[in-house]
């Protein structure tokens, strides 16, 4: 049936007795089947019933028949990309409208990219078959909702060395359509194409790069930079691909790059990164503006999916607080390793090594520059510690032989100027001396996670993360420590919605009971540094032990289901979640937040209270409230009216109502946000536009007139 212009669905509505409840239950399942085998056999070209015979299948093979069971509520709520589908086909069918055979395609492709993916996940319960994980099977669940409801644009948050690669394998396997996987580096597009062919050796893959460039395969591995070039020059079509994989999502954020990835306009584009906020201003979350999935450092270490690690913070009485600073609040490079990089402070971490605590196992140094490095390795070598430096000026071939020689053995440690900071696979890597300060998340998290990797063959491996931290005194040009970052300490709320507190970059002063664990190392010879502390150390928790997920109290909801609501985007939810952050007290986060099931399937995600609710609600534009700007535009269109003209009187009245309230009586303005505002600001009530609209006519003279008599009524007492 037809109310009102929309179809009614046979989903069996409540019965008036248990009688009618099971004659009407049966009635409306029948004629779903029905509309269900009809619209099925569209999508698969079908002209008769009986060839109809599921190429297609609408309904979801989890829900195993369940789908009949469903009210219509539940139905939209939980697939609501495959009822807009079932939705439309019945429509033109019941109409005799024809859908465009490119529309009714994509349709196809849509409900087949749903289906592989819940028959992935189904499969997946089968232990001899799964190769995924259980959390790499959440994250795939998370996919799953995020492309039923219609996402697009999207990303992952995992740390580094958690399996990512596996699980974009995985991905594409599932997916069974073309796919772009983007990664940084040459080098990495051959760490992904050796990994493709160790999991997925049936995948056809082509690789476009300097060297290589094979445009035909199912599977394109590329780099950013080859991306761009070949997008410019039309050798690669976004339309070839029914899915972009951005890994180190991050590194698309410049422009130019921003600009190519905007061309994949009808693709489902998803974005892996450990690090969402790349630097001030530049965060994922603006281009790809739904977080799928999060898993944090410690979360993964917890799981048993990082190896267990303590971080160390070296405090030095090296003195940064003279360096000039940039205008990005950086350092000056130069002045900076003019005291840094001095013999006293490198002698000192070479001996810091000799330590037990680390001697003899495979470290990572991080420098400032490659003279700092090359500095650096010398102090190792004359202590008989086989060390080199690895730099970008090295041919591939040169940096392979040195990674080689560290992954047997043979080698002890490298120095780098983050070159290895993203991309490096050494399971043996266990120590990571940062002996180059950052205000970088993104080197922080990275510069750690290449020591993170669990070792199968050293299941008793613990990392360890060692912070050079010298003095500083400017409260705002704290370096980022790894410790900071595992806390979240160092996080910016937009980038971490589980950590609300006050943000810093400094480690926070912690009370006596916690204070840290002074190493016990021997400084009698190494005066430049001042202590040795043990800050933190993160174990795996047995099953017994971690958190237990509860579904969400009555009332608490998730970004996702405020974004519905509330008919705005993920994005805008999350500004102005922030702003009101900005006012609350941090004792009362836990009567605001928590962390609980998520929506519709097993993973963990942030809910908040009816009572933060209510805090959001009012700061959303009501409907019909408009800004000065719409009804400027909408003026301009009846009357002639000069913009700039009417933009001051605009402001001038509202200002004289606020001193007169009771003259017009309760005509409302305030700040809201829109469904494309970054900030708050002024939104004006119909009653306020109505009474602007009601005074106008087709003479100026006419509306400046009652303007200025408006001014004077207000103004004379």
């Amino acid at each position: 049936m037809i109310h009102d212009g929309q179809i009614e669905i046979g989903f069996p509505k409540e019965p008036e007795t248990n009688n009618e409840w099971s004659d009407s239950k049966k009635k409306n399942k029948e004629q779903l089947e029905q509309q269900l085998k009809s619209v099925e056999g569209i999508l698969n070209g079908a002209k008769t019933e009986t060839e109809s015979d599921v190429l297609i299948n609408l309904a979801p093979r989890s829900e195993n028949g369940n789908i009949f069971n469903l009210s219509l509520k539940e139905i939209k709520d939980k697939y609501p990309e495959r009822y807009a589908i079932y939705l439309k086909i019945l429509r033109a069918e019941r109409n005799k409208q024809s859908i465009d055979e490119t529309e009714l395609e994509k349709m196809k492709d849509w409900i087949e990219v749903l289906n592989n993916l819940d028959n992935y996940i189904i499969d997946c319960s089968d232990e001899k078959k799964r190769i995924l994980r259980e959390y790499q099977v959440n994250v795939f669940e998370a996919l799953r909702d995020f492309i039923e409801d219609g996402g697009k644009r999207g990303y992952i948050k995992l740390p580094t060395g958690v399996g990512k690669t596996v699980l974009f394998i995985e991905f594409i396997k599932a997916f069974n359509d073309r796919i772009m996987i983007v990664v940084p580096t040459q080098q990495l597009v051959q760490q992904t194409e050796d990994r493709i062919r160790q999991f997925a050796p049936d995948l056809e893959t082509g690789l476009v790069y300097s060297d290589r460039k094979e445009y035909e395969k199912k599977v394109t591995i590329t780099t950013y930079d080859s991306l761009v070039a070949g997008i410019k020059s039309g050798k690669l079509n976004p339309n070839d691909y029914q899915v972009l994989v951005l890994d180190e999502a991050h590194k698309s954020s410049s422009a130019e790059r921003q600009t190519v990835v905007g061309k994949f306009k009808y693709n489902i584009i998803v974005g892996f990164t450990a690090t969402p906020r790349y630097s001030e201003g530049k965060h994922v979350g603006k281009f790809l503006e739904t977080e799928i999935y999060r898993l944090s450092v410690k979360e993964a270490t917890e799981q048993g999916l990082l190896a267990p690690f303590s971080c160390v913070t070296v405090k030095t009485d090296v003195d940064l607080s003279n360096i000039d600073l940039k205008n990005d609040g950086e350092y000056d490079i130069q002045e900076l390793e003019r005291i840094i990089n001095i013999k006293s402070r490198n002698k000192a971490a070479v001996e810091l090594y000799q330590n037990p605590a680390y001697k003899d196992k495979s470290a990572l140094v991080f420098c400032l520059t490659i003279k700092h490095a090359e500095d650096v390795a010398k102090e190792f070598v004359d202590q008989g510690i086989s060390a080199a430096v690895i730099t970008g000026w090295q041919t591939r071939k040169d940096q392979e032989k040195i990674i080689d020689k560290f992954k047997n053995g043979k080698l002890k440690v490298i120095l780098t100027v983050d070159l290895l900071a993203e991309g490096f696979d050494a399971q043996n890597a266990t120590v990571c001396f940062n002996l180059a300060p950052t205000h970088s998340l993104v080197r922080a998290e990275q510069r750690a996670g290449r020591v993170l990797r669990k070792n199968k063959n050293d299941p008793n491996k613990h990392a360890y993360v060692v912070d050079f931290l010298d003095k500083e005194t400017r409260e705002d040009n704290q370096p980022v420590l790894f410790s900071g970052v595992v806390e979240g300490f160092a996080l910016d709320p937009e980038d971490n919605f589980r950590t609300y507190v006050n943000i810093s970059k400094t480690v926070r002063k912690r009370p006596k009971e916690e204070q840290p664990e002074q190493l016990d190392f021997d400084l009698a010879d190494v005066k430049v540094i001042k202590s040795v502390e043990n800050v933190l150390e993160i174990k795996e928790k047995p099953l017994s032990e971690r958190e237990k997920l509860k579904s969400a109290p009555e009332g608490w909801n998730n970004i996702n289901q405020l974004s519905e609501e509330f008919k705005i985007s993920h994005n805008q939810i999350k500004r102005i979640i922030l702003e009101i952050i900005k006012t609350v007290p941090s004792g009362k986060y836990p009567k605001f937040f928590g962390y609980y099931l998520g929506w519709k399937f097993h993973y963990g995600t942030i809910y908040y209270s009816p009572e933060f609710i209510k805090m959001i609600v009012k700061l959303i534009a009501p409907d019909g409230w408009k800004t000065a700007d719409q009804i400027i535009e909408e003026l301009k269109k009846e009357f002639k009216v000069r913009p700039l003209f009417l933009k001051q009187d605009i402001m001038n009245l509202e200002n004289n109502i606020r001193r007169e309230q009771d003259i017009l009586g309760d005509i409302g303005f305030g700040n809201y946000f829109g469904s494309k505002d970054k900030h708050a600001r002024a939104y004006y009530s119909p009653e306020f536009i109505e009474l602007i609209r009601s005074r106008f006519s087709n003479d100026p003279q006419a509306n400046l007139e009652f303007f200025r008599f408006l001014e004077r009524t207000f103004h004379n007492d």
